[in-house]
């Protein structure tokens, strides 16, 4: 069996795929599959896969009728997977070549049953800057649940998991059901299943980059509106589940906050009450003050400060 199983959902990804199997390929850790699932995919991805895979019996691409969900495709490639690890990656993002390596050694020394670390950013438009995705002072609190549900959520493509903690997390659906595949939450499946995560485990940070992480426009997960009412969904079922109210109402703080910055950037004359409501809900401090403060500025100053402290938090 191999230590690490990776799971690649593909769709329309023809133009990127066979970089995204090359750096899996340069992994100086080497005992591994790879699993790329295809939603049904109608551009050459499958083609491009098969070619880039050529010769290694570890890669496997399974063709699947469309499901237009990478989280649901996630699900179908996670039946396939034997490993004692799961690994996650993204068919347009790539791994630096000692991701695997790194991330091992840090669970083996720390005998912690997940992990994740930074990534760089690129592309992503206006309100997106390039840079590091966590400073280098942020690290996970402990206990991180909290943190992870009231804060940004962790990239993906650096995830790994054992296999028993995954399947706790599945709550008896099994590692083929681990991400939710409710509607409700589409654009925050990730998020949701990070959450089960923590609520069990304290995880392994690294805060070097170990992926590059391409922000493609327009995705579903980049509508504000509508990522906006799956992050609500998802916070109003841990509340059912007993989550303390002051927590889930900090989170929806940030979330709203988030809305507000798509609706600053992409349109939408709601913004400033959306910060405003969103201040008012948060604790006091400086992120607190930087919104107020925004919410007074004509859009278009608005627009630039938020850039400007979301470029210094990465370049920092």
């Amino acid at each position: 069996m191999p230590a690490v199983s990776i799971i690649v959902p593909a769709y329309r990804a023809a133009q990127s795929i066979a970089e995204t199997i090359r750096s899996v390929r340069a992994q100086s850790f080497q005992d591994w599959e790879l699993i790329i699932s295809d939603d049904g995919s109608p551009d050459a991805t499958v083609d491009v896969a098969t070619s880039a895979a050529e010769g290694d019996p570890r890669i496997r691409i399974v063709q699947n009728a469309p499901s237009k969900s990478p989280s649901i495709n996630r699900n179908r490639a996670l039946a396939h997977a034997q490993g004692a690890w799961i690994a996650f990656l993204d068919a347009d993002d790539v791994w630096l070549p000692d991701k695997l390596k790194l991330q091992l050694a840090a669970l083996t020394k720390s005998g912690k049953r997940w992990g994740f670390g930074n990534v760089t950013i690129e592309g992503g438009g206006e309100d997106h800057p390039p840079g590091a995705y966590y400073p280098p002072g942020w690290r996970p609190e402990v206990p991180f649940f909290p943190q992870l549900l009231t804060g940004d959520g962790i990239p993906l493509i650096t995830l790994i998991i054992s296999r028993e903690l995954l399947a706790d997390a599945a709550e008896g659906r099994g590692i083929a059901s681990a991400f939710d595949e409710n509607p409700i939450h589409r654009a925050a499946r990730d998020w949701e299943l990070t959450l089960r995560l923590a609520a069990r485990a304290e995880p392994s940070y690294l805060s070097r980059p170990l992926a590059t992480y391409r922000i493609v426009e327009g995705s579903f997960s980049r509508d504000g509106e509508k990522h906006f009412a799956c992050t609500s969904s998802v916070i109003a079922a841990w509340r059912a589940r007993g989550i303390g109210a002051p927590v889930c109402d900090q989170a929806g703080a940030l979330h709203l906050s988030k809305r507000a910055a798509h609706r600053l950037f992409h349109g939408g004359g709601a913004w400033r009450g959306d910060m405003r409501s969103s201040a008012a809900s948060s604790a006091w401090g400086a992120r607190t003050l930087f919104f107020v403060a925004l919410s007074f500025l004509p859009a278009s100053l608005a627009r630039r400060a938020y850039r400007a402290a979301l470029s210094a938090r990465r370049r920092a």
